[in-house]
Formats: C-alpha cells, sequence, structure tokens
C-alpha cells in the first residue's frame, strides 16, 4: 500500500534540503529533523508512526509531537481516505519542501487537502 506522496524533485543517492526549512525559526531542531528524515526515505516506503519510530532513536511520543509541529506548520499533511461505508482505509502523508497554502473556501471552512481532486490512490482498491 503505497501512502505517501512527496512533493519534491529529487535525485538518486542523496537528498537536497532547501535552505529556507534550516532558517525557519517556528521549527524545533527536532521538527527540522524529522522533516529532513521524511524527504530522504525512498518514495515506496510505507508511512507511519510506528514504522518511523524503527527507524529513530525518538520515541512514539516524541515523533507524534515532532508531527504536529510539521502539520501546525504546513509541511506536512495526514490525509484521512476513508471507505464508501466512511470507514477509515489508511492515512495518506504529504511531506512539503516547503510549506503548502491551506485554502479557504466561501463559507469560511479551510481545505487542507492540497493534492488534484482526480488523484488516484491505486491502494484504495486493495
Amino acid at each position: 500500500m503505497k501512502n505517501f506522496r512527496k512533493h519534491k524533485q529529487r535525485s538518486r543517492g542523496f537528498t537536497t534540503i532547501p535552505n529556507d526549512i534550516f532558517k525557519d525559526k517556528r521549527l524545533s531542531l527536532k521538527g527540522k529533523g524529522l522533516l529532513c528524515q521524511l524527504l530522504s526515505l525512498p518514495d515506496d516506503w510505507t508511512y507511519s508512526e510506528k514504522g518511523l519510530t524503527q527507524i529513530m532513536k525518538d520515541g512514539s511520543t516524541s515523533l507524534r509531537s515532532a508531527i504536529e509541529e510539521l502539520e501546525s506548520c504546513f509541511y506536512l499533511h495526514r490525509e484521512r481516505v476513508r471507505d464508501e461505508k466512511g470507514r477509515l482505509k489508511g492515512v495518506v502523508y504529504h511531506v512539503y519542501e516547503e510549506p503548502f497554502e491551506p485554502v479557504e473556501d466561501e463559507s469560511g471552512n479551510v481545505n487542507y487537502n492540497p493534492i488534484p481532486d482526480d488523484f488516484y490512490y491505486d491502494w484504495m482498491d486493495e
């Protein structure tokens, strides 16, 4: 199940990190480190909090606070995908090199879904 969409350009064998990430004073050192780790993982890596705790020294509480920090600064968006009956089918992690801009509609609701409406997740049919 592919549940990660990286929004960046990438070359093999190394990860290019924009300097703006390191200059963003809203991010703690832990948040910056997690963002760099997320950007360095391969596209086919299956993202989950449990999986991240297995490759990092930090525990789940520390990891969760860093994830929440990245979400509050709009570097990360966790999209909860539901089936036709409304049951949670999975979570897609969207990670950005630059903070994404949430869009507010006419009624004042904020849309945190930064992906195109016609984007298809092949794992949704599983």
